[in-house]
């Protein structure tokens, strides 16, 4: 009898350590606001050591990584559907427990200039409110000062020579076939790196986003993880890159026409 005790304290104690890692009790009630959710394969973390002081998860599908301060991290063994379905995912398993806001990023945030020391003011810029969603952008937001109109004719030419003659058939049928609608002018920024609101996400049920992680899953040609990087405004149905003006950004003066 006492060492079933013994067992089950001992059960106890580890369950509630392993609770403890993921708890973010002990972080200021304003970042506790904001989830960070990365998708890694292989690149190194030791840039994001500063997410310790967050609440984050780091989805892993590469080679484990012996990073003791970033606790809050899980491994996923399928490496499939790129960082979108990741993303997907986490939507899916946490859909009815989402933040206010939440931060998605692949682990490395490069793109002409922008790295991770601007990945983190622009975390720690949403958490003090010196960035905040405008409602021209209705709860969707790119991180990245960049935009790239995706049927403006240089960037197909550029994108079929970069994946293939075919490829860019995916740009222009993608939308009506996989997210149920199509749009005009549709405008993105590169990297897939975006915050985006519960009540945004809350817009469309989540068998929706189950179905699109299927999908996911389940496809063997990459180029649906492509269109999906091109697309996350569509997915939350988000107006902000439709219109006249493109309004996925805090600043005003990004824009592509």
């Amino acid at each position: 009898i006492t060492m079933a005790w013994l067992l089950i304290v001992a059960i106890l104690l580890l369950r509630n350590a392993y609770v403890y890692c993921l708890d973010a009790s002990n972080i200021p009630a304003n970042r506790s606001q904001i989830f960070v959710v990365i998708a890694r394969y292989q690149e190194p973390t030791e840039h994001l050591q500063w997410l310790s002081g967050y609440p984050h998860v780091i989805y892993n599908r590469g080679e484990a990584f012996p990073n003791t301060s970033l606790v809050h991290s899980i491994d996923v063994l399928d490496n499939v559907g790129r960082e979108s379905f990741i993303y997907l995912s986490y939507i899916v398993h946490n859909y009815f427990r989402l933040s206010n806001i939440t931060i998605f990023s692949q682990a490395v945030q490069s793109w002409d200039g922008y790295g991770d020391g601007h990945f983190k003011r622009d975390v720690e810029a949403l958490v003090d409110g010196t960035i905040v969603f405008s409602p021209g952008n209705d709860g969707f937001m790119y991180l990245i000062p960049a935009c790239v109109n995706v049927r403006a004719p240089q960037y197909i030419r550029w994108f079929q020579k970069r994946y293939g003659h075919d490829s860019a058939g995916l740009l222009w049928t993608g939308y009506k076939d996989l997210l149920g609608f199509d749009i005009g002018n549709p405008r993105f920024t590169p990297t897939a790196l975006f915050a985006v609101t519960r009540e945004a996400v809350l817009r469309k049920p989540r068998d929706y986003y189950a179905a699109l992680a299927r999908r996911m899953a389940s496809e063997a040609d990459s180029m649906l993880g492509h269109f999906f990087e091109r697309a996350w405004p569509q997915v939350f149905r988000s107006s902000c890159s439709s219109g006249q003006d493109f309004k996925c950004h805090y600043d005003p003066a990004v824009n592509c026409g």
